[in-house]
């Protein structure tokens, strides 16, 4: 669903082959080792990188270099021309984390006024152009040797004296990969068509009708609760969790759709989704983004 997909370590090698483009200076030097961390991090964990821990990791960087430390604008920009060249990624810059008020997450773009190196979060992001069919082989690829996983309704994918052609880690993480993508479109998809603001009671009404369970039983294959599946994609900011206090004084628990879903699943994505699960082509439903804004509350709404 995303459209960040992890950077590999092992395109390393292609970053050495043509650094004399860049040059040999102590900037290009800490920027590429920089890179090395950034691309880890996505690999590991595609935590939201803090600009204070960016900041450190040059600070160690430029101390093991013995070179003075640059302005981070100018190492900004060397990382991100690297990445952009090579991966095909580039440092986004994240809006202000959201203050507990409704309409705060608003994307940003960068501007004179509010520079994208000055953000204090940021994520990787793929700018390359979509390979439509590539990813669309992909993932029938996947959901084929997903499906062979399902016996009678239950998941065997971890059951080791079933005959397989990948070793049990493999088999479980790509398992556990596809399962956690799917409920997060799905949940994502949930919230935003209910104008970007759901309750939690109707959040679990809804997610239960599509066979999720809601009674803290482990969700098949992640083996999560599904309050500790929230848990996960809120500490991911992909989602909001607010809570609202009525007038009579009881706490209710609002969700919307956090910055990093406006980053790496925005509108144009939304649409395209919508248009290749209906069937509709732009001819057929010329206004279909418009419509969806109407559906979509203050989702992608710009400040």
């Amino acid at each position: 669903m995303s459209d960040l997909e992890t950077a590999r370590p092992e395109s390393l090698g292609e970053e050495e082959d043509r650094v004399d483009i860049y040059g040999t200076g102590k900037i290009v030097v800490v920027a590429r080792s920089a890179i090395r961390f950034l691309l880890s991090q996505a690999e590991a964990s595609n935590t939201v990188i803090t600009r204070s821990k960016l900041q450190s990791v040059i600070k160690d960087i430029s101390r093991k270099e013995n070179c003075s430390r640059f302005p981070f604008k100018e190492m900004y920009d060397v990382i991100n021309m690297i990445l952009m060249d090579i991966y095909g990624y580039y440092l986004h810059a994240l809006p202000p984390r959201s203050t507990g008020q409704r309409n705060q997450t608003n994307p940003v773009t960068s501007t004179e006024e509010n520079p994208s190196h000055r953000s204090d979060h940021f994520i990787l992001l793929k700018k390359l152009p979509a390979a439509h069919n590539f990813d669309k082989f992909k993932s029938i690829q996947n959901s084929s040797v997903y499906g062979e996983t399902i016996v009678n309704e239950e998941y065997v994918g971890d059951d080791m004296s079933l005959p397989s052609n990948s070793t049990l880690g493999n088999r479980l993480g790509v398992d556990q990969d596809m399962v956690m993508q799917g409920l997060l479109g799905v949940t994502l998809t949930i919230i935003l068509f209910s104008k970007n603001n759901i309750l939690h009671q109707e959040l679990m009404n809804k997610l239960k009708s599509f066979g999720i369970p809601i009674d803290g039983t482990r969700i098949p294959i992640l083996n999560l609760t599904i309050d500790e599946f929230l848990k996960v994609i809120e500490r991911g900011e992909y989602i909001v969790k607010l809570a609202e206090k009525s007038d009579l004084e009881e706490e209710s628990i609002v969700y919307s759709v956090g910055r990093r879903t406006q980053a790496e699943f925005p509108l144009e994505s939304l649409t395209g989704m919508v248009r290749e699960i209906t069937g509709l082509d732009s001819q057929q439903a010329p206004t279909l983004m418009e419509d969806i804004q109407l559906s979509i509350g203050d989702a992608y709404t710009k400040s």
